[in-house]
């Protein structure tokens, strides 16, 4: 039962960090005997989690710039993910759907001598 206590004590909630104006980032590692020991799918998700919140509570939307994500490795490290987000008020601009333009397919020229 205290190993229990004790690997729960490990985990902690992820800590929001500004990182410039209305720029942050969070990082969670999984505690060691959590699901997210090895697996990045549950620290993807706490971060995701914690970032939304801290928005919403502000008024705010999260909008997700980059996430960095590192398995675990059994008896090197556990799981990670940072996630670097921005806050910004609902309407903005940047909320947006981006507009995704097709790519000229790849052509091949073989040169035969």
């Amino acid at each position: 039962m205290s190993i229990c206590c004790l690997l729960a004590a490990c985990q902690s909630s992820p800590e929001i960090v500004p990182m410039g104006p209305n720029t942050y980032t969070v990082t969670y590692g999984g505690g060691i005997g959590s699901p997210s020991h090895v697996s990045v799918g549950p620290a993807r998700a706490k971060v995701m989690k914690a970032a939304n919140q801290f928005c919403n509570e502000r008024g705010f939307v999260m909008l997700p710039l980059a996430i960095r994500e590192r398995p675990g490795a059994i008896g090197s490290h556990t799981a990670e993910v940072s996630l670097d987000f921005r806050a910004v008020p609902p309407g903005d601009a940047e909320i947006r759907r981006p507009n995704m333009e097709s790519v000229a397919p790849v052509q091949r020229i073989h040169i035969t001598q």
